[in-house]
């Protein structure tokens, strides 16, 4: 039995999103990230790792938790929670052990997200040629 939605899923930030569906059998599927991304982000292959990411993120329509388009910070009653925190923990999975102290207690995949852009997005193999 599947209960109506809730009629206060959007925000004065949140855009016209159509909530997920309850079961979303795609993403089911996609239970084993690492077998599609078979890196770990690590401090000089930022590039890669995104570029690997977000083409499945844009195929199971995930990127609206990434974008701003759904807020950062989604209540637990809500359709998308169940989608944050599996793409949280898609993100987990695909970080190296070097990596993975500095996201320690984010609990939203879009803090994650943006923390790990803003922190590895200039590491390019130029600006690391820069440094020596």
């Amino acid at each position: 039995m599947s209960l109506p939605p809730s009629s206060n899923t959007s925000s004065p930030t949140t855009k016209n999103v159509t909530p997920p569906s309850k079961t979303t059998p795609s993403l089911l599927v996609i239970s084993n990230i690492t077998s599609l991304i078979p890196i770990k982000l690590s401090s000089n292959n930022y590039l890669l790792w995104q570029s690997l990411f977000e083409p499945i993120l844009r195929g199971h329509k995930l990127m609206q938790l990434l974008d701003g388009t759904i807020p950062a910070l989604v209540p637990v009653t809500s359709p998308w929670y169940e989608k944050d925190q599996l793409l949280l923990s898609w993100i987990n999975a695909t970080l190296s052990e070097s990596i993975l102290p500095y996201i320690v207690g984010i609990s939203s995949a879009k803090k994650a997200w943006d923390l790990l852009q803003q922190r590895y997005a200039s590491v390019t193999p130029t600006y690391v040629i820069s440094l020596k």
